[in-house]
């Protein structure tokens, strides 16, 4: 009788137990998905999403909407990136992304699993005056000390880009153009005075 005792004491635990591992299911896994589905939650996140891109690149980012795929995997949707000028600078049809949270809220840092870029655009464009590129302020942002900017960390450990476009527009000449540029960077950082990674493979055709 007492071990049948137990093993029904037993057997309450384990109800209680599953009971907590499926509310906490639902609560952190199945509840964000499906809020993620309503047209206004997904806007709000753009903003506040592109609210923090702006603040890392210290370049106006703008999304149309974001959506969650995953707990930690986001698809945003519409991505625009401004320049100094108020230019498009960078511009992407959807980029699905893989952030580690534990990374974000102990240390501070962007750490982005993988990432994948679709359908971007990425104009360059050289100030007769200067010889600067309008995508230089943001490369100098993500690679100033944490002393003297409010820059944060951003490691990719892997990121494909499939059928990009990019220009370089410069005074006098006749602009450049790359169609169909396709890569995968692997350990891309931008951090305290480094910037750095290790390009797989690299295809384009030019104009």
């Amino acid at each position: 009788m007492r071990h049948w005792q137990v093993n029904r004491h037993f057997l309450k635990v384990l109800k209680v137990v599953a009971w907590i591992a499926a509310t906490l299911f639902v609560l952190l896994y199945l509840l964000p998905l499906g809020l993620f589905r309503i047209p206004a939650v997904q806007k709000e996140a753009a903003s506040r999403v592109a609210g923090l891109l702006t603040e890392i690149f210290d370049s106006p980012v703008q999304l149309e909407r974001v959506e969650l795929i995953s707990w930690t995997n986001i698809e945003a949707h519409r991505v625009i990136v401004l320049d100094t000028a108020g230019r498009r600078m960078i511009t992407a049809d959807r980029l699905i992304g893989g952030i580690s949270l534990s990374d974000l809220i102990t240390q501070q840092e962007v750490r982005i699993t993988s990432a994948r870029l679709f359908e971007a655009d990425l104009r360059l464009i050289r100030d007769p005056k200067t010889g600067r590129l309008n995508i230089q302020h943001t490369i100098d942002h993500l690679s100033k000390p944490k002393s003297s900017s409010k820059s944060i960390p951003v490691d990719i450990n892997s990121i494909i880009i499939r059928d990009m476009r990019l220009s370089l527009s410069e005074a006098e000449r006749e602009r450049l153009v790359i169609n169909k540029l396709s890569t995968r960077v692997r350990r891309l950082r931008f951090s305290k005075g480094y910037i750095g990674g290790a390009i797989d493979a690299l295809s384009f055709t030019t104009d």
